[in-house]
């Protein structure tokens, strides 16, 4: 099976047809168990691209079909960009528990302790750690949205979302507080740098006898 998947992909590739069109064909196949799941894994192995694991769970979600956990973690493990698009698909096809979980297993700093805090604001360590804002945003107010009593883990898992964020900016703060600080000490002058501006600015004057 996997040369005849390799095969599929090199004759997709050679006629210039986009993989994810195969991709998404077998992911209907199998989301309506007409193909298998091995099939379907051999293929995103083989095209080996960050769109067509996206394609096919796109496929899925449209097919109502679970997700595989493989596919999911393949999906985010190419990256954080691509882990950012499975989000908007999560958001786009209405699945806010996994949207929920993505966000905090993956899109959210984990382990900001206060040590941590203290030990990055000595080492005036910038926060690198680039987040979908937007889409959070716009996750945690379709999770207010939702009601009833079956949403109680939904709305649990928002709360903790809300809690890794509020620690994660609590973070950006101390760090950029104390980064600030210590530029405005760096542009202070010095005790001894006044006295020698000090003194090399004092005019030089002749004695005369």
């Amino acid at each position: 099976m996997a040369t005849n998947v390799a095969l599929a992909v090199a004759i997709a590739r050679a006629i210039d047809m986009d993989v994810k069109v195969v991709v998404r064909a077998v992911a209907r196949d199998f989301a309506y168990s007409s193909g298998t799941e091995s099939l379907l894994q051999a293929l995103l192995r083989h095209a080996h691209s960050p769109d067509a694991y996206l394609a096919a769970v796109d496929t899925l979600l449209q097919s109502h079909a679970p997700l595989p956990t493989w596919l999911t973690d393949a999906a985010v493990a190419a990256g954080p960009l691509t882990a950012v698009a499975l989000l908007r698909l999560y958001l786009d096809h209405g699945v806010l528990d996994e949207a929920v979980a993505l966000a905090i297993d993956h899109l959210v700093p984990k382990d900001l302790s206060q040590p941590a805090f203290q030990q990055a604001a000595a080492a005036d360590t910038s926060p690198k750690h680039w987040m979908p804002y937007e889409l959070l945003d716009k996750l945690l107010g379709a999770c207010d949205t939702v009601g009833g009593d079956d949403v109680a883990p939904l709305q649990h898992n928002a709360t903790r979302l809300k809690q890794r964020l509020a620690e994660y900016f609590q973070y950006v703060h101390v760090v950029d507080a104390a980064a600030s600080i210590r530029r405005q000490h760096e542009r202070r002058p010095t005790a001894s740098s006044i006295s020698s501006t000090t003194t090399s600015s004092t005019p030089m004057t002749w004695s005369t006898n």
